[in-house]
């Protein structure tokens, strides 16, 4: 091919901008606060930002979560017109803002010049960031009611480890809060969440004097929801739920039918199928051998052979089951839900088929150029390793890889790849190292295309889609990144939260380290938060950089596993610290001068060592903190009023009067008070604010 030679090692072009030129171009202004297009809507226009902002969000007005902010040179909206799916998320402005419009019509004769090979890359590479967007998006949780039900209990155990209650009420504004914090939802959600496990007859919310109160009014009904839920969510729920109507209806006949046959030595009850359907006859209409069928087909009958008579079919089934699951349907029922066929789940739905589609498309003959590029590996070689310059991508033709990420000392598996997948295209298309190591755990057998290929490709379509090609793969790598940084932000909190839980439950040693087995840690905080297991162990690694744990025998693989967390006082202050902040609010620590800082320490150390202790307060003279001060060389030699002002509009401390009796008659000593919960609290918040503030980029 002749032209001039397109190094596809550079940049492709001007950070995405669409060249101006033949292809029709319209331009619009937006005022602040004006919507784009909303999440849900048909694409029909791509979107280059000129001048101005706009912010990106998914979700519900409800529970919006911000994806990211795009300025003057960035392109919005290629997404929908690429792959031909619903738009994603909604854009809206922050200020007035400037747009270059290209038509759906202009992009269309743009993918007509495109190979079909690399059409179905690209699209492939936009499903990737439709999930990411939508992992992100609902913030990771797959079910808000058995999260906002397991913090209510975990809320009762903490605050009555040994109470045998049969209700419980818990301060509304505090739970919300802890709830909002750890779920990461608007306070509207979990007023919503809360009404609905209040129509399930779960709680009821109260109103006692000034104060209001969330009630439980069965703890162990509250433990039984969320055992169904854990069912349900691991696909074990429980045969009598599944059924219909009709053939619960004719379960609970046959348990309730008086049979005039003996148990056998297990306590079951066999008797012919036809005398059986006789006395369900009696009790249901139009009772059939198919009525028996769905209750053979989920277990809770079973078809016998007669011994004396092969031809007699005989059913059998055990009274005490199906006593038990008529009580379980009794008790569930409230709790049983139809299938959520929402519009994100749908949407998820169709992103996953539409990929599917894409990888069979690569499978077709005359998709991939040329034979030549086929590459054979044998079981074990590997393909490339994590961190190696990428120059080519692959398409799986026969066979199985193996996907491996470096985590510390050791290699988590994150996929298997079979035939018709792809691998290996975002290093291929922006030259970035590779994210893992892909090896074959069978012989395999690949097409692979490399960076020559490519730039003889790139060189035949427009410059324009070069453009649109290298925006969709930059922003699946920053999703990439900016999801890694949510992990630990927004998945925090239920593994810290877990973690205090467990060390409650277990009756811990305050200040004393405690270890407890990872595999609880992360299956509380997938019920808790839906969080998966892989970002948990990165969660309990960022821990272990700020020295608040550490991973206990990892040399030994035969052990189970441990995390040891050195001091669950200090991980619940980290707890509130992250709370504070989210409610856009300052940790005490925050709000203290430099100097106060040092003055606070130099009161309460004279406290601990030379004050008194009654009634949960602290006091010590004056004059003690004076010769707490010579003798340690403090900065201070005399108590200093604006530090001391400071700390009672804190509530830190208070001044008190006291007088006393001497050898020369009565005096007036001046005392320093504080609590043993405020002012210890800041010290501890002053120790470990470095640690607290460590910036998480560093973890990754």
């Amino acid at each position: 091919m002749t032209g001039k030679k397109n190094d596809i090692n550079k940049p492709l072009p001007v950070s995405g901008k669409l060249k101006t030129g033949r292809r029709p171009k319209t331009v619009k202004t937006y005022s602040s606060g004006q919507v784009l297009f909303s999440e849900g809507e048909i694409g029909h226009e791509l979107f280059l930002i000129s001048d101005g902002e706009v912010i990106v969000t998914h979700g519900t007005k409800e529970d919006r979560v911000e994806l990211a902010r795009l300025k003057a040179g960035d392109i919005i909206g290629e997404m929908a017109l690429l792959d031909n799916l619903p738009r994603s998320a909604t854009v809206t402005t922050t200020k007035d803002t400037k747009t270059i419009i290209t038509s759906e019509a202009a992009i269309y004769d743009m993918l007509q010049d495109m190979p079909m090979w690399l059409s179905s890359v690209v699209k492939i590479i936009i499903a990737r960031l439709r999930n990411k967007n939508k992992y992100l998006g609902t913030a990771i949780m797959r079910n808000r009611e058995k999260s906002v039900a397991r913090l209510l209990l975990m809320r009762i155990e903490e605050e009555c480890p040994s109470s045998s209650q049969k209700s419980y009420d818990l301060d509304y504004y505090n739970t919300v809060l802890d709830i909002c914090f750890v779920t990461r939802l608007q306070k509207r959600s979990v007023t919503k969440i809360l009404n609905i496990l209040s129509k399930k007859k779960l709680l009821s919310v109260i109103q006692k004097a000034e104060n209001k109160f969330i009630r439980i009014q069965n703890i162990e009904y509250l433990r039984l929801f969320l055992d169904y839920q854990a069912q349900k969510d691991e696909g074990n729920l429980i045969p009598v739920l599944t059924l219909s109507d009709y053939s619960r209806k004719v379960l609970e006949a046959i348990f309730k039918s008086p049979l005039n046959v003996p148990t056998g030595s297990d306590g079951s009850i066999t008797i012919p199928a036809s005398s059986l359907l006789h006395e369900v006859a009696k009790k249901v209409n139009s009772v059939s051998m198919d009525a028996l069928h769905e209750l053979i087909h989920c277990g809770l009958l079973e078809t016998v052979t007669d011994n004396k008579d092969t031809k007699v079919e005989m059913i059998k089934w055990e009274p005490d089951v199906l006593h038990s699951q008529l009580r379980y349907y009794t008790l569930f029922k409230a709790f049983v839900k139809e299938l959520d066929t929402s519009p994100d789940n749908l949407d998820i739905i169709t992103v996953r088929i539409e990929k599917r589609k894409a990888e069979k498309r690569l499978q077709k003959p005359g998709v991939v150029p040329n034979t030549r590029f086929e590459r054979f590996y044998k079981s074990g070689d590997i393909l490339f390793d994590e961190g190696d310059s990428g120059s080519e991508m692959y398409i799986v033709k026969t066979g199985t890889i193996q996907i491996l990420k470096q985590e510390g000392t050791r290699q988590v598996e994150l996929a298997r790849l079979g035939p018709g997948t792809v691998l290996g295209e975002m290093s291929l298309l922006d030259n970035a190292p590779r994210s893992a190591t892909a090896r074959a755990i069978e012989d395999v057998i690949v097409t692979f295309i490399d960076q020559s290929y490519l730039q003889t490709t790139l060189e035949s379509i427009p410059a324009d889609m070069k453009g649109l090609i290298q925006v969709v793969v930059r922003r699946l790598r920053e999703t990439t990144s900016n999801n890694y940084l949510n992990i630990i932000r927004n998945g925090i909190a239920p593994v810290v939260r877990s973690i205090f839980h467990y060390a409650t439950s277990q009756k811990a040693k305050k200040g004393e380290p405690f270890s407890l087995p990872v595999n609880i840690i992360k299956e509380e905080a997938f019920s808790l938060f839906g969080l998966n297991y892989d970002d948990t162990e990165k969660i309990l690694a960022y821990l272990k950089i700020i020295k608040l744990g550490n991973f206990k025998d990892e040399t030994d693989t035969s052990l189970e596993r441990l995390f040891v967390c050195l001091d669950v006082d200090v991980l619940m202050l980290l707890y509130s610290h992250l709370r504070t902040h989210r409610l856009n609010k300052k940790t005490l620590a925050e709000q203290v001068s430099k100097r106060t800082e040092k003055f606070a320490r130099i009161i309460y150390e004279a406290g601990r060592t030379r004050g008194s202790k009654s009634d949960k307060r602290v006091k010590v003279d004056v004059r003690q903190v004076r010769i707490h001060m010579e003798q340690n060389q403090c900065e201070f030699t005399e108590l200093d009023e604006q530090c001391i002002n400071e700390l009672q509009k804190l509530h830190l401390i208070e001044m008190e009067q006291k007088t006393v009796q001497t050898k020369n008659g009565k005096s007036t000593v001046l005392l320093i008070c504080y609590t043993l919960k405020q002012l210890p609290l800041l010290i501890k918040q002053l120790q470990w604010r470095k640690s607290f503030e460590f910036d998480i980029a560093q973890t990754l």
